[in-house]
């Protein structure tokens, strides 16, 4: 085997090795994610997605990786929404896609309001500002 495609194949199962470890540690989190999109039953379909797309573009990770990845996850969901037309999870769908997705990131995936911050690109006033509206929103459409 050249020593290019040796080098590139030990690269792919060293990032895939790292993701996988990543996904593991973070397995509630995504789960939690997946459980708001309905997309509970598909877990590890959209985590195998999620992973392809990752591995396809290791080359032109940002700096802040871990923000990437899970953006790139919660983009993954959303574009497979299947949120059910009953309880909780349907007044998500009162909201656009960007907000149901910085709530999602931080109340079922329960991730710290930096991290959802730096997910979303904002501040972390900014973030926690957009989900109180967002709650009062989803409220005012409901009661």
């Amino acid at each position: 085997m050249p020593v290019n495609e040796l080098l590139c194949t030990d690269l792919i199962e060293s990032t895939l090795e790292t993701l996988t470890a990543w996904t593991e540690e973070n397995k509630a989190a995504l789960t939690g994610i997946a459980f708001a999109y309905g997309l509970e039953n598909e877990l590890e379909t959209r985590l195998k997605m999620w992973l392809e797309h990752c591995l396809a573009n290791k080359n032109k990770l940002p700096e802040d990786t871990e923000a990437y990845l899970w953006k790139t996850f919660l983009q993954e969901c959303a574009i497979h929404d299947s949120i059910p037309n009953a309880g909780e999870r349907e007044k998500l769908q009162v909201l656009d896609a960007e907000k149901k997705a910085d709530l999602i990131a931080y109340s079922y995936g329960e991730l710290s309001m930096n991290l959802a911050a730096r997910i979303s690109n904002k501040t972390e006033e900014l973030l926690e500002e957009e989900l109180i509206r967002s709650i009062r929103y989803i409220q005012a459409c409901y009661n």
